[in-house]
């Protein structure tokens, strides 16, 4: 068995074992192939993924299927990202999650504020707002919901360190965050 083979059979144990939101085996069988095509060629265009989706297909066809996978409107992302972050969460039950607070400009003209897991020297993110700003420093008010949103997934017994630069030392951010119980 070939290793990306071995990686498909893994991602698809993870994601199955995770219950995840997939409607159709064939969707969550092209999912996995995308994440091995990611993985194995460390290129984001799915026709560097080609080499690693196994079958007797012809190049074109394996094309044709991740395009259509990626256009496909009964997938829905949010809800099978939404699953895989509450199988990671729930695997820090009566840890300390050191979470971080960080914003993106883009363009000068929009930002992003997206509150991340950090593990092993990774930011996954949790959440994410994006505003209409001509500046990286915006106002708590904007991103308190995200906030919370985020402190509700939280499992109870986990300890919260939240990380951020000195864009958000703001007393307002502290008052808001002592509020919710995972940031207690």
């Amino acid at each position: 068995m070939t290793n990306h083979n071995t990686l498909f059979y893994n991602i698809m144990k993870f994601i199955r074992d995770g219950h995840s939101a997939f409607h159709d085996l064939r969707i969550l069988e092209t999912f996995v192939w995308a994440i091995v095509g990611v993985i194995e060629s460390k290129k984001p265009h799915f026709s560097h993924w080609l080499p690693f989706r196994t079958g007797s297909a012809k190049a074109a066809s394996k094309e044709r299927q991740f395009s259509r996978w990626l256009h496909n409107e009964k997938i829905r992302p949010m809800l099978i990202y939404q699953t895989f972050v509450n199988q990671i969460l729930a695997d820090w039950c009566g840890q300390t999650a050191y979470l971080a607070l960080d914003t993106t400009q883009l363009w000068k003209q929009f930002v992003i504020v997206r509150l991340s897991l950090v593990y092993c020297g990774r930011a996954i993110p949790l959440g994410w707002l994006v505003c209409a700003s001509g500046s990286a420093t915006i106002s708590v008010v904007r991103y308190q919901r995200m906030l919370a949103q985020v402190a509700d997934q939280i499992p109870s017994s986990t300890k919260v360190v939240l990380l951020a630069d000195r864009g958000f030392g703001h007393i307002d951010l502290m008052k808001i965050a002592s509020q919710f119980r995972a940031f207690a």
